[in-house]
């Protein structure tokens, strides 16, 4: 086999890539991006949409600081700006025309380091409100962590405040999940239900935290419906039947070692449960579940290679919008077609997202990225095929100066099919005329997955002259269990054997040069 051959001309040690180890070949280009460009924070991100779509809100960066934005649509005049240093921003939304939510973690250096061992307070993820009315920036549902510096970082409780339900009117409240801390030692969270009115500022608890209770799910009408637990260091889920009005256990079901059963949402129907599972074929598919009688009904989609990994549905019609696997669509509703048809004509050969929209479902924002281009946002109304760009995340960057990504597939040495992902240096289409220096580049994990997308540490190495290969070996993510099982116990075995099978492929395809490869 091809992989014999190259074995003593390559050795495959594992070096690791510092300045100067591979002799890059020529660039395509003189003067590519400055490497600590690849590492500071999007211009543009997180573009939020109002109820109306009378604003929107960003997170940007500009040579004067870090900042959250809202702005006329109409416009793109700017309404008001509040800076937010180097805080961590999880997530944005709106909950009317005057109101937007910011999830924030302030940045832990400005907090004492603590010795090993000591104990002190931090703030943890806050929820705050801005009002584009009097300009206002407050967080009235602030809390303070025990902070240790053994086992649990004070990072360990970064990102824990979620919504649960937003609010149907103007007027009304959200379903808040709000996590509380139940040890001197900060190392147990448990969250406490909130309705809260970001127009009031006050919040009323509805639930309060139990220490086996580690979240909630509701359904489409914000009831709680299920409960994520802990019990003896083992996760547990119980779900709410509305028809016995009982809480049922399924955690043999959700953990157990039977078929996958992983629940993608509920449906308007609240006895339905979308629900991925792969008891009728590898590696599955996105199924309705009736909870009261315990059955699969509807087989809505699946795909040969790929696992259900999202599903989305319109709240203004009630139904299920769209369901993805991996990368590709594989269920689209009629109205959700068309506009899908409309964005590809724009943005051909791209990976394409609604990031958010209107409450009428009429404006969008809509992401757009490639390998070579990170995320731009587009704003644009259904039934027309008209687009206007809000904000790239990175605008320097683009085909013009970033390598070519392309996806293959690869047979390692017992057969197993495994996807990959080349990224070539800019100004190389296809493969180089001769062989050039490579490193292979698997993710971590290895419960994980590399996708066709933009990757800064890829794209710094093809900017500097090297190749890179990125593949899914056996015990990734997203392939389904019988994939993601091929690698229990062969970590540094059969697992490396995919990564060094990748490489030898590399060379007999001409791609990399044998004394200039690495991992």
């Amino acid at each position: 086999m091809a992989w014999m051959r190259w074995t003593r001309a390559i050795g495959f040690a594992l070096i690791l890539v510092l300045g100067g180890v591979l002799q890059s070949p020529a660039r395509a280009q003189a003067e590519p991006i400055e490497p600590q460009k690849f590492g500071t924070y999007p211009a543009f991100s997180m573009p939020a949409l109002s109820p109306n779509a009378d604003y929107y809100a960003a997170l940007v960066v500009t040579d004067k600081g870090r900042f959250i934005e809202a702005r006329h649509l109409a416009d793109d005049k700017a309404v008001v700006r509040v800076s937010v240093g180097i805080d961590e921003i999880h997530w944005m939304g709106w909950t009317d025309e005057e109101h937007l939510l910011v999830a924030r973690t302030p940045f832990l250096d400005k907090y004492a380091v603590l010795g090993d061992g000591e104990l002190g307070k931090i703030e943890g993820p806050s929820l705050y409100v801005l009002d584009i009315t009097d300009r206002s920036f407050s967080a009235p549902l602030k809390r303070k962590y025990p902070a240790y510096s053994g086992d649990y970082g004070a990072g360990y409780f970064r990102n824990q405040t979620r919504v649960l339900k937003w609010p149907n009117s103007t007027s009304g409240s959200l379903l808040l999940q709000l996590f509380e801390s139940r040890s001197r030692m900060g190392a147990i969270l448990s969250p406490s239900i909130y309705a809260f009115s970001p127009r009031t500022g006050k919040a009323k608890i509805l639930e309060k935290a139990k220490a086996s209770i580690k979240g909630h799910g509701v359904d489409r009408d914000g009831r709680l419906r299920i409960r994520y637990g802990e019990k003896d260091d083992n996760p547990t889920i119980n779900i709410y039947d509305v028809v016995s009005e009982k809480w049922l256990d399924y955690t043999n079901r959700v953990y157990g070692a039977g078929s996958e059963f992983s629940i993608k949402g509920f449906s308007f129907d609240p006895d339905i449960l979308y629900v991925a599972s792969d008891h009728e074929m590898s590696p599955g598919g996105l199924y309705e579940y009736r909870i009261s009688t315990n059955t699969f009904e509807t087989l809505i989609a699946n795909h040969p290679v790929y696992e259900i990994n999202d599903v989305s549905v319109s709240r203004l019609r009630k139904t299920l919008s769209k369901v993805t696997a991996g990368q590709t669509l594989v269920y689209m509703s009629p109205e959700f077609e068309a506009i899908w048809d409309s964005i590809q004509a724009a943005f051909p050969a791209s990976v394409s997202s609604i990031s958010d929209l209107s409450y009428d479902e009429s404006t969008l924002i809509v992401s757009i990225e490639r390998p070579n281009d990170p995320i731009r946002y587009y704003v644009t109304q259904v039934g027309t095929d008209e687009y206007r760009e809000l904000g790239a995340q990175y605008p320097d960057f683009g085909p013009q100066n970033l390598g070519q990504m392309k996806r293959d597939v690869y047979e390692a040495r017992d057969g197993l099919q495994i996807e990959a992902f080349i990224t070539l240096p800019p100004g190389i289409e296809d493969r180089p005329e001769a062989p050039i220096p490579f490193l292979m580049m698997p993710h971590g994990g290895p419960a994980a997955r590399d996708y066709a997308e933009y990757d800064s540490l890829t794209q710094v190495l093809a900017t500097r002259g090297y190749g890179v290969l990125q593949m899914n070996f056996r015990g990734s993510d997203g392939y389904g269990r019988q994939f993601e099982q091929a690698g229990e116990g062969e970590w540094g075995r059969a697992m490396q054997d995919d990564i060094a099978d990748g490489a030898f492929w590399m060379i007999e395809n001409g791609y990399a040069a044998p004394d200039k490869i690495c991992i």
